[in-house]
C-alpha cells in the first residue's frame, strides 16, 4: 500500500481520520474520512472459566492426600475441552496450550535427620 500512515495513540477518547491525497502541487484532496474510539487495552489473564471445579476434577484424576518418596506416579490429563475450560487463550489458540507438571510446594514439617542434613561440626 502506496502512502499507509501509522499511528500510536496515547490517550483513549473518540477520534476523527481524514485521509488526504497530496499532488506535486501540494493540492490536497480528501480521499477518506472516519471516526473511531481509542479504549484502553484491558489486561487479559489465562484462567479457567467461572464455575470450573478443581477440586471435584482433581478427585477424578487421582489426586492423593500423600505420596511416597522413591515411587512414580502416573496423573490423568484433563478430560474438558480445552476451548470450553479456559478462557482469555492468547490468539484463541487452544490448540498450542499444553500442561506441564504441577507446581509443588513442599514444607519441611520436620527437621531432616542429620544423616540427611550434612555434617554438623
Amino acid at each position: 500500500m502506496a502512502g499507509g500512515t501509522l499511528a500510536t495513540f496515547t490517550t483513549p477518547g473518540k477520534y476523527r481520520a481524514t485521509l488526504v491525497a497530496v499532488d506535486g502541487a501540494q493540492n490536497t484532496a480528501d480521499v477518506l474520512a472516519w471516526t473511531f474510539t481509542v479504549t484502553q487495552r484491558a489486561e487479559t489473564v489465562l484462567g479457567t472459566r467461572p464455575g470450573w471445579d478443581a477440586r471435584a476434577e482433581a478427585a477424578r484424576l487421582g489426586a492423593r492426600p500423600q505420596y511416597y518418596v522413591g515411587e512414580t506416579y502416573e496423573t490423568l490429563g484433563v478430560a474438558e475441552d480445552r476451548l470450553s475450560l479456559f478462557v482469555n487463550v492468547a490468539a484463541d489458540d487452544v490448540a498450542g496450550m499444553s500442561y506441564v507438571h504441577a507446581r509443588v510446594r513442599m514444607r519441611a514439617r520436620e527437621p531432616l535427620p542429620s544423616v540427611l542434613a550434612g555434617p554438623t561440626s
